[in-house]
């Protein structure tokens, strides 16, 4: 059985999120391949990096909750707008996008966690970390190139 990095398996658990759009519930995930030996491919197959599959997979699955097309989502966000921010303009709470990102996460830590690709330690983990780490992105944006994951030290302004 091969294990996986926390860090891999929490991008692996958001890109399922994009898989699961796109393709019905289909996540290609194998030894090898992907940047860092990971595994993980994209929703065609491609091999990639793990972060940029999250990100898409997040952005998809909010435009969804959000009831936008993932391109006009993503254009919002490189405008400087939050995915908050966007779905507070749609009237759609941010609570929601929240949940459903959440919830298919944690259905890819459990796929992870069944297929023998993490330990349930490590998926206790993961999951613990899940809502803080996709409430700081849909309220805050996503961190710039450097920047590392922080805890949040006051609560996350949510509708």
């Amino acid at each position: 059985m091969k294990i996986i990095g926390k860090t891999k398996v929490i991008a692996l658990a958001l890109s399922a999120v994009l898989a699961v759009s796109v393709v019905g519930g289909v996540l290609a995930v194998g030894p090898g391949g992907g940047s860092g030996g990971s595994g993980a491919t994209d929703a065609a197959g491609r091999p990639g990096h793990p972060r940029i599959h999250a990100a898409k997979a997040l952005v998809t699955n909010a435009a969804a909750t959000i009831g936008i097309d993932a391109k006009d989502l993503a254009k919002e966000l490189k405008s400087g707008k939050t995915i908050a921010q966007v779905a507070t303009e749609h009237t759609v709470s941010v609570q929601t996008v929240i949940d459903n990102a959440v919830a298919q996460a944690n259905t890819a830590v459990d796929k992870a966690l069944a297929d023998g690709k993490i330990t349930s330690e490590q998926a206790t983990k993961i999951k613990s970390q899940l809502v803080e780490r996709i409430t700081k992105i849909v309220n805050e944006g996503r961190p710039h190139k450097g920047e590392r994951h922080q805890p949040a030290t006051t609560p996350a302004a949510v509708n």
